[in-house]
């Protein structure tokens, strides 16, 4: 159980610094629009309404 914890760790991490290596790249600029589409279809978070409660 443990080893499959950290392989979905070290998976995660892989990505992030991918992410980070390559940000000007076509594929990481791909995601980032798929991402933002998707956080506009699904709305605000209830994070995001506390934060603007919190900020007003």
């Amino acid at each position: 159980m443990f080893i499959l914890i950290a392989l979905i760790g070290v998976g995660f991490a892989a990505r992030q610094e991918y992410r980070g290596l390559n940000a000007g790249s076509g594929s990481v600029k791909e995601q980032d629009r798929r991402r933002a589409e998707r956080k506009t279809r699904k709305g605000p978070t209830d994070a995001d309404e506390e934060d603007a409660l919190l900020d007003a």
